[in-house]
């Protein structure tokens, strides 16, 4: 790892061998998702889910050290208030694709879905937010809980409507600070 690579960067550079693995911005926000989550997300096989490969593989071919120093990468950036940024790309046709990032946060929060249920029925704003964050990952899913049938969930139009009613690069920040406290 040269200087000027975060330890992100890094990981990312390592990935590039393994198909499977999760995109830049999928995988930022799983490990932003394992960063913020409940330890009992560490206990599940995380790397192998960022990586795409069956566990064995996974731990046998990939030193595991990379992907902490990421997660320990957006820790840090959390504790020096301002120094977080999502990382999302950016389509040409589509804009950025923050339901990327999201997909990847969501993944995250399956490792360890009975406690993050927890903190989301305990916290009542967070689980408000988690709404948000899982709409903009899985639009398909949410919509026919909040639109009526005639809407066309499958539009470009929808998406982008989607994602400027959810406010999602303000709303999943206010949601990450939250958690990071």
């Amino acid at each position: 790892m040269t200087p000027s690579h975060t330890p992100f960067e890094a990981l990312l550079a390592a990935t590039r061998d393994y198909r499977q693995a999760m995109d830049p911005s999928t995988l930022h926000g799983f490990l932003t998702g394992m960063a913020l989550g409940p330890d009992e997300g560490f206990d599940a096989p995380w790397l192998e889910t960022a990586l795409g490969l069956p566990a064995i593989t996974a731990r046998e071919s990939f030193p595991d050290d990379l992907a902490a120093d990421a997660v320990d990468e957006i820790v840090d950036a959390f504790l020096l208030d301002d120094a977080f940024e999502l990382r999302v790309e950016t389509d040409p046709a589509e804009g950025e694709r923050q339901d990327l990032w999201c997909r990847g946060f969501v993944e995250a929060v399956k490792l360890a879905n009975d406690a993050w249920k927890e903190r989301t029925e305990a916290d009542t704003e967070l689980g408000r937010q988690m709404v948000f964050i899982n709409m903009i990952a899985d639009p398909q899913r949410y919509a026919p809980i909040f639109f009526a049938p005639s809407v066309d969930i499958q539009s470009a139009s929808f998406i982008a409507e989607i994602r400027a009613m959810a406010a999602p690069l303000n709303l999943v920040d206010e949601t990450l600070r939250e958690l990071a406290m």
